[in-house]
Order: structure tokens, then C-alpha cells, then sequence
């Protein structure tokens, strides 16, 4: 029997909390709203509907994945195109929705 470390605990957590960042961003349209191009935190909120805050930290937690750039007061997606952004959100609720029903 394999011997379970703190370290493989670690990076399936990590790796559960990524992925539950990258379905929110994807579920609040984070990607669309960035594929016209760089775009300020207040923009994305109205935009959204997400209140700035929570917006923040999303936006922030998909800088620190390389899903999204940040440039000053200017986030952009690193998804250069807009067709493969529609593709991962695609993707991405597909896996959501296989997840929501295991």
C-alpha cells in the first residue's frame, strides 16, 4: 500500500482550488469580457455584475495560474483568441457539468 504524504494532500487541494477559480471565471464570463481586449477591474465588475472585490481576487487568482495578465491597473486574457476562449469555456462547462453530477 502506497504511503500518503502531507505533499500529495497538498497538491490535490491546490490543485481541486485551481480548478474551482478557473469554473468561476469561466461561470461569471471572465474570458468574454477580456477577449475584446485589456480591460480595468471596474470595467470587469460592471461588466459582470461581480462586485468588485470577489472580482479582484478572482481576477487575481487567474493572473497567478497565467490564465489572465495584469499590466498595471489593466487585466487581459492570455486566451489570444477568440474562438479558443469560447472553446475552454465549452470545455470547462462541460467538466462542470460531469462534476456536478458525479
Amino acid at each position: 500500500m502506497a504511503t500518503v504524504t502531507p505533499d500529495a494532500i497538498f497538491q490535490v487541494a491546490t490543485g481541486f482550488r485551481a480548478a474551482k477559480h478557473l469554473f468561476v471565471a469561466n461561470e461569471v464570463g471572465l474570458f468574454e469580457h477580456l477577449a475584446p481586449g485589456p480591460t480595468t477591474l471596474d470595467t470587469l465588475a460592471q461588466r459582470t455584475g461581480v462586485p468588485r472585490r470577489t472580482l479582484r481576487i478572482l481576477a487575481d487568482a487567474m493572473v497567478a495560474l497565467g490564465f489572465v495578465e495584469k499590466q498595471g491597473e489593466h487585466y487581459h486574457s492570455m486566451i489570444k483568441f477568440f474562438l479558443l476562449a469560447i472553446l475552454a469555456s465549452l470545455i470547462l462547462k462541460v467538466l462542470h457539468i460531469r462534476e456536478v453530477s458525479l
